[in-house]
């Protein structure tokens, strides 16, 4: 008799112990930032769980920094994309609107809309590019090179 009373108690102290361990879970899961706590038995358990829930957080961040520089990327080449079209508009409608035979305007209206072009082009294949690295599907060969030149180049 005296086994089947120890036995209903330690069945229930582990019945305890198991709605604590289920309650630290969803506390976890609702306020991250909020410390686990379990009973004096159950400390392994518990600085286990508190280096998950820093594991979830610092997850979380990570998330979120990574969201906030994919959006200010998009919104980067959504402004960096308008420009070249913008011009393309105007100097088609440039074209559109010349009055008799114009050939030197016309020919420079065209140029600038072939070049917004090219640049537009190059900025998509850029987004790509960056699409494909972020993917895996490319890789970045990294080579030595001059700065002096290329900073005289862009000087």
């Amino acid at each position: 008799m005296e086994e089947k009373i120890f036995a209903i108690e330690m069945s229930q102290k582990w019945n305890n112990n198991l709605i604590e361990i289920i309650s630290s879970i969803d506390q976890i899961l609702k306020e991250p930032e909020k410390e686990v706590k379990l009973p004096n038995g159950l400390m392994m358990l518990e600085s286990r769980l508190n280096n998950i829930r820093v594991d979830l957080i610092n997850s979380q961040n990570e998330a979120k920094e990574a969201m906030q520089k994919k959006n200010d990327l998009i919104m980067y080449m959504a402004h960096d994309l308008k420009t070249p079209l913008t011009m393309i508009k105007a100097y088609s409608e440039m074209i559109r609107d010349l009055s008799g035979d114009n050939k030197v305007k016309r020919e420079e209206h065209l140029k600038v809309i072939i070049d917004e072009t090219d640049r537009l082009t190059r900025l998509v294949n850029d987004m790509m590019d960056l699409s494909k690295i972020e993917s895996g599907i490319m890789t970045i060969n990294k080579e030595i090179f001059n700065f002096t030149e290329l900073a005289s180049s862009l000087i």
